[in-house]
């Protein structure tokens, strides 16, 4: 069943009209009370229009020359060239100070005891020991320089030096102590008395 309005058509054609003259009414209001005169709000804008000027610049000078400073001056060393007569002297007394090292007597040292435990288990080799000589020829200090490798053997190489006995060696024709380097060796066959292989 269609939907029929309970409003006679009349009625409603009047509505339809007040709401017209509503907005008519109401577009009138606004025109009038809002009267803007478009003419005060525009504004003459002037333009002016600048050419740039196509003079090229002229480029800056050069930076002044530099004169260079002069050299320092230094001043050359006096050098005195009167011979001296004390020439001959000088060759003659270093001459004279040459020392000669220490020398073994002439039988040699003994040599040092070959500890038994370094025997049992196959311990071998050389030591350089530094030996400290007197103006007597005696041993007064003894250092290992070169190890042989085992601290028993370096022991006794070091026991050993401080028993040698030396000719002193001399410093400027006298005895003078001095540092000496001997060379031990430590080898089974020598120990043992049999011939050793290279």
């Amino acid at each position: 069943m269609p939907y029929q309005s309970s409003v006679p058509p009349s009625s409603r054609l009047g509505g339809v009209i007040f709401v017209g003259i509503l907005h008519l009414g109401l577009i009138y209001f606004l025109a009038t009370s809002l009267n803007i005169n478009v003419q005060k709000i525009r504004e003459v804008l002037k333009v002016d229009i600048v050419t740039e000027s196509s003079k090229e610049e002229a480029p800056p000078p050069p930076p002044p020359a530099m004169e260079k400073p002069p050299p320092d001056y230094i001043p050359p060393p006096e050098i005195d060239f009167a011979p001296s007569e004390s020439t001959g002297s000088a060759i003659t007394s270093v001459t004279n100070t040459a020392s000669v090292p220490p020398k073994s007597p002439k039988g040699g040292n003994a040599r040092p005891d070959y500890p038994e435990a370094s025997v049992r288990l196959g311990e071998e080799g050389s030591a350089i020991v530094a030996v400290y000589v007197n103006e007597k020829g005696q041993v007064t200090d003894a250092k290992i320089e070169k190890t042989t490798g085992f601290p028993r053997l370096d022991e006794a190489a070091q026991k050993g030096a401080m028993r040698f006995r030396f000719i002193p060696g001399t410093q400027g024709g006298k005895p003078a102590a001095m540092w000496h380097r001997v060379k031990i060796s430590f080898r089974i066959c020598e120990e043992k008395q049999i011939k050793c292989s290279s």
